[in-house]
C-alpha cells in the first residue's frame, strides 16, 4: 500500500477479463484484457491483501488514465473477494 499526493492510502492492481467468443470456424477463443482498478482509502485496507488468481468484485467508475494515454482505469468504490 502506499499514499496519494493528498495522503490517502492508495492500492493498485490489474483486474483480467475474459470474454469468450466463437469465432466463424466455430472455434471457441477467450480474448484477455487487463484493466487497472486503483482503491482509495477503506477499500485499499481491503485490496492490499488481494492474491493473484482470487476471483473479486469490483464496482466503480471508469475514468481517463491521466498520463496522456488512451488507457481507462476503474477507481473502485467497493471491492470484495469473492468464493469461488
Amino acid at each position: 500500500m502506499r499514499s496519494s499526493s493528498k495522503g490517502k492510502s492508495l492500492v493498485s492492481f490489474d483486474v483480467a477479463l475474459t470474454r469468450r467468443n466463437t469465432g466463424s470456424d466455430g472455434e471457441v477463443r477467450d480474448e484477455i484484457t487487463f484493466v487497472t482498478t486503483i482503491c482509495y482509502a477503506g477499500q485499499a485496507d481491503v485490496a492490499q491483501f488481494f492474491k493473484k488468481g482470487e476471483l473479486v468484485l469490483v464496482a466503480g467508475r471508469l475514468e481517463a488514465a491521466r498520463d496522456g494515454s488512451k488507457a481507462i482505469l476503474i477507481v473502485a468504490e467497493t471491492v470484495q473477494v469473492l468464493k469461488a
